[in-house]
């Protein structure tokens, strides 16, 4: 009876290390910058495809903490943004950051977190621009962005800011209109009134992306086709016109949310694939390239 007992006890000893150790491969060891994945050359392609982008139809780019050693993004199902970090140089396995939120967005300093919340009020969905705080012990509560910022009824999709601290989003004043891309400035601490960058009043444009020293912006927009398109700044302070990065990246098609990383190695999007839509990245060395002609 004895000897009966012990070969149950190690036939139950053996499944739960067998069912252990399923557990822990069902996501692979990462190690290394983004992921562990190899980059990218100067033709985009999925990111991390067959791991975070196996299942999972997209809402928001993959954007990487400063140091390297977080990522966040956002998944249409049941919107919510997933995340993953560096423990001991290996990648956990994603899980949820937080519920009913979407399109994710670092500061340059990795300060704070912007997203869109999802509400429901009396049946009707609604987004509201929200932020938390990085401090020693994580991340702070969510708060809403300042009333200022919601002077435009309906803002949509991702958030952007630069070192100064300056808001870029896409937002529309009634739901018959097309969206266009805002800015609010920052300036000794509070946000100013919204104003629309005049370079794309005529386009429906969203999902924008500024760098950290404002000097370029990258935005989702239709013009003779849907594309991402880059805008320089100018001397005087004015946006030049915006040119269609298709060409300079290698595909093209339904593109979203663009975001470089905060080294300026890489940019990141979202591609419409089939039913799905999925992250993708491509070397960014062509932005400076491209500066020399479409800044003058």
């Amino acid at each position: 009876m004895k000897k009966q007992f012990k070969l149950i006890a190690l036939l139950l000893l053996a499944s739960t290390m067998a069912a252990a150790e399923e557990t822990s491969t069902d996501f692979p060891r990462l190690a290394g910058p983004y992921l562990g994945q190899k980059p990218p050359g100067k033709t985009a392609e999925p990111f991390a495809e067959k791991i975070v982008a196996a299942e999972n139809n997209f809402h928001g780019s993959v954007v990487f903490s400063p140091d390297g050693n977080e990522a966040y993004w956002s998944v249409m199902e049941k919107i919510r943004i997933m995340y993953s970090k560096k423990v001991n140089g290996v990648w956990t396995k994603p899980e949820l950051f937080i519920p009913s939120a979407d399109v994710p967005f670092l500061s340059p300093d990795g300060k704070k977190l912007f997203y869109m919340e999802q509400n429901v009020e009396q049946g009707r969905k609604f987004e509201v621009p929200s932020a938390m705080d990085k401090t020693a012990t994580g991340w702070s509560k969510a708060y809403p962005l300042p009333d200022i910022i919601n002077r435009i009824p309906i803002i949509h999709w991702q958030i952007s800011v630069d070192k100064k601290g300056n808001l870029f989003f896409g937002g529309k004043m009634s739901g018959n209109q097309t969206s266009r891309i805002y800015c609010a400035e920052y300036v000794n601490g509070a946000y100013h009134e919204p104003k629309m960058v005049t370079s794309l009043k005529d386009y429906e444009a969203f999902s924008p992306f500024i760098a950290p020293d404002g000097s370029y912006l990258i935005v989702t927009a239709f013009r003779e086709e849907l594309g991402l398109y880059i805008l320089f700044k100018k001397a005087d302070g004015t946006w030049a016109k915006g040119k269609n990065i298709s060409e300079n990246i290698g595909t093209s098609g339904e593109l979203l949310c663009p975001i470089v990383t905060s080294d300026g190695k890489y940019l990141f999007f979202l591609k419409g694939v089939g039913e799905r839509t999925i992250p993708y990245w491509v070397d960014a060395s062509f932005i400076e390239e491209l500066r020399k002609t479409e800044q003058k």
